[in-house]
């Protein structure tokens, strides 16, 4: 008689395990497993990037949805490399964080004029400076307007290109030499 009872208590809590198991599963996201929206509110847990969850399902409509500022604007910001469209830049609200998406939508459409749209002037040195890097294009670096960044620029083009006589465009002293140490000094002909 108690096995009975203990069996039958231990088939109970095996069905109530069993339906709160079942309620949790059928309240999750089959895919990312992320608990689903909750009245068009969109709900991420904390372990979890909003980016991981907005960018696969890659809508505006979803990130702007999110009510903390700092995750909605790194919501846009991923919606925009993803989409390389940087009107979704624009619906930033953090000066920094904007120029930060629209240097990376320069960089993937190797745009440099996009670079002109952001407000802080380092920000935009940083995106021209990208977009350079990345198209190995030394004569981009001249639209640099501080001359540390653009002889960084022309440095790391320089490097990256192998090329000994781009070195000469360096204003800095040190950092010419430093460029000509590296890559091997050559006269221009």
């Amino acid at each position: 008689m108690k096995q009975q009872k203990l069996l039958m208590g231990m088939g109970l809590v095996l069905v109530f395990g069993g339906l709160v198991g079942l309620m949790v599963w059928s309240a999750m996201d089959r895919q990312g497993g992320a608990p689903k929206s909750v009245r068009g509110v969109v709900t991420v847990p904390e372990n979890t990037s909003v980016a991981e969850k907005a960018v696969p399902k890659a809508t505006l409509e979803l990130c702007e949805k999110i009510q903390d500022q700092k995750a909605k604007d790194q919501c846009f910001s991923s919606l925009a490399e993803v989409s390389g469209d940087k009107a979704v830049c624009e619906k930033m609200t953090d000066p920094l964080e904007r120029g930060s998406c629209l240097t990376k939508i320069a960089v993937r459409n190797q745009d440099v004029a996009l670079c002109n749209e952001a407000k802080i002037p380092t920000e935009r040195d940083r995106c021209v400076k990208s977009v350079a890097e990345g198209t190995l294009n030394v004569a981009i670096c001249q639209q640099i307007a501080d001359p540390t960044a653009k002889d960084s620029c022309v440095f790391t083009v320089a490097a990256r290109r192998r090329d000994p006589l781009q070195c000469t465009q360096i204003q800095n002293e040190d950092q010419k030499a430093a460029c000509e140490q590296l890559l091997g000094k050559k006269e221009s002909k």
